[in-house]
């Protein structure tokens, strides 16, 4: 695993305020396999992953791509591009009309 996949996973628990505790208990693992995973002295099973995915709501494509289990997804896009679609494929569709909404205020806004 790659220290750019810990750094990551790191931040994206950070801007949900999950400790290595909080992260353990909700994806059911164990706190020091979570910490030794982000501590780089273990690498993530499929499982933990998979349950990673789930707990912070974004596509298990995109952990196990970031995690380089799967290759970067081919695009032309910039990758922030690929990881909306990504992250929107697990939104309702009540949910991606609201993204949409809020793009086109962003859009509207004076920079």
């Amino acid at each position: 695993m790659s220290d750019q996949f810990r750094q990551w996973l790191a931040t994206e628990l950070k801007a949900r305020d999950y400790s290595h505790r909080s992260f353990a208990k909700t994806i059911g693992l164990s706190q020091q396999y979570v910490s030794r995973v982000l501590g780089g002295k273990q690498s993530p099973s499929l499982d933990f992953l998979l349950k990673s995915a789930a707990a912070l709501e974004i596509s298990p494509m995109l952990v196990l791509t970031k995690a380089d289990i799967l290759p970067p997804i081919a695009s032309d896009d910039d990758p922030i591009l690929t990881e909306i679609t990504e992250l929107a494929r697990s939104l309702t569709l009540e949910q991606r009309e609201e993204v949409i909404q809020y793009i086109l205020f962003l859009r509207q806004k004076p920079k």
